[in-house]
């Protein structure tokens, strides 16, 4: 119980060992309403010394007089601590004819580890609410930038400070815009020009979308063209800038063309030389399909399938080859038990074993393709079918083909025991 007003806390804190010439007093006022609440009083120390070992203890004080100190505790600071923000960018320097800005701002006094880079970002009246770093300054204690700008934009800035501690939250945004009023023909043309094939008896022709501080001006679109085998040529204008393809029937499957997209505004065409890409028509589903499906071999829940292949060209293929697909299902459950395998995957790899040619009289004579699917469910009555693929359509599947997998060990099914003999006598004789 304190005798007297009682008037608040005193946090006394210094250097451990060092409490004569570094001791500091941390003044808490305030007033406690009831002692027997058990209530717990907590305070904050700011601007400690980092990588050092302090000590602290509390003290509560009347108008006359102190109490009797608390326990001494003892921790020790962190290494370091990341920046907290600059101040606000100034711009120094707004040239419109030179396409350029300078600004500088002020690191923050209450940042002790040194700053070691400075990350100047910028936004537009285009999109404010997204920043583009654009540039880095690194040099020690530079807080100056000079930042290229486009035409036809009005920018705002701000810093991120960084040390080995972290970064800064961004400083508050310049109070003064950088406004650049000059129009200019646009600087490049679009980029990830190319075709989608996957609409039959169309040409459809696709690009991403150039952001509006890449215009340049006002009437931004776009110029696309083509030309194809039979030598024709088309030319077309986008207006919409925000559109980012171009659809027309197109009477051939997968032919090929070749195509361009290029900027322009109402100041003019893009002066950067437009790119011509290959690409092609729609594709369809391929004209042909395996044939003599049939299943090798199966050893406990592997499968080994075999059939004939077909021509991969882009004209039976009406695309480009992708891969041969195995399809299989519990019988009479194909709606949801069905399974694709693709032959080209790296965990599909084809029958090759002397065992596998034994049970089909040496497949490596013969011009065929093959496959081993692993994993089947045992004790499962399967079917399964094969079909070739280009990127987007499937071919008509080949003969179906029923089968089942065995209850499980080191069983061999399809003719079981016989099989197996014929295998050996063929094993043998090649010794």
């Amino acid at each position: 119980m304190m005798a007297g007003q009682f008037m608040g806390y005193k946090m006394k804190y210094w250097v451990s060992g060092k409490r004569m010439t570094t001791e500091k007093i941390q003044m808490l006022h305030g007033s406690l309403t009831d002692f027997g609440d058990f209530n717990e009083e907590r305070a904050g120390l700011k601007l400690l010394p980092f990588d050092t070992e302090m000590a602290v203890e509390v003290v509560a004080f009347n108008d006359h007089f102190d109490s009797l100190p608390s326990n001494i505790v003892r921790f020790r600071t962190p290494k370091g601590a990341a920046p907290f923000a600059t101040s606000y960018p100034i711009v120094e320097e707004c040239d419109a004819n030179n396409l350029k800005a300078v600004i500088s701002w002020r690191d923050s006094p209450r940042t002790i580890t040194p700053v070691t880079k400075y990350y100047v970002e910028y936004n537009t009246s285009f999109t404010p609410s997204t920043w583009t770093n654009v540039v880095n300054v690194t040099t020690q204690g530079v807080t100056r930038a000079e930042i290229p700008l486009s035409y036809y934009a009005n920018y705002s800035f701000r810093v991120i400070a960084e040390n080995e501690f972290g970064t800064s939250e961004p400083s508050a945004y310049s109070f003064q815009a950088c406004m650049i009023p000059t129009m200019n023909v646009p600087e490049k043309n679009p980029s990830n020009v190319h075709t989608d094939t996957s609409k039959s008896h169309w040409l459809i022709i696709k690009w991403d979308v150039m952001p509006q501080i890449e215009h340049n001006g006002v009437g931004f679109g776009y110029l696309l063209g083509y030309r194809d085998q039979s030598g024709m040529n088309v030319m077309n204008r986008i207006e919409d800038w925000t559109q980012d393809e171009y659809r027309m029937p197109y009477y051939g499957v997968y032919q090929p063309v070749e195509i361009f997209v290029q900027a322009r505004n109402a100041f003019g065409d893009c002066t950067d030389p437009v790119k011509i890409h290959d690409g092609h028509s729609g594709e369809a589903v391929p004209r042909v399909q395996p044939h003599n499906f049939e299943l090798v071999s199966l050893q406990e829940n592997a499968a080994c399938f075999q059939w004939d292949p077909v021509y991969l060209s882009p004209e039976m293929m009406q695309g480009e080859f992708k891969s041969y697909k195995i399809r299989i299902w519990k019988a009479g459950e194909r709606d949801t038990t069905e399974n694709i395998f693709f032959v080209n995957d790296e965990s599909i790899i084809p029958c090759s074993s002397d065992f596998d040619e034994a049970l089909n009289g040496n497949t490596t004579e013969t011009m065929t393709e093959t496959a081993k699917i692993v994993n089947l469910p045992f004790d499962t009555d399967l079917e399964a079918e094969v079909v070739v693929s280009n990127i987007h359509f499937d071919s008509d599947p080949s003969n179906t083909i029923k089968f089942s997998t065995p209850k499980g060990g080191n069983g061999v099914t399809q003719g079981g025991m016989s099989k197996i003999i014929k295998a050996l006598n063929v094993l043998l004789g090649r010794l």
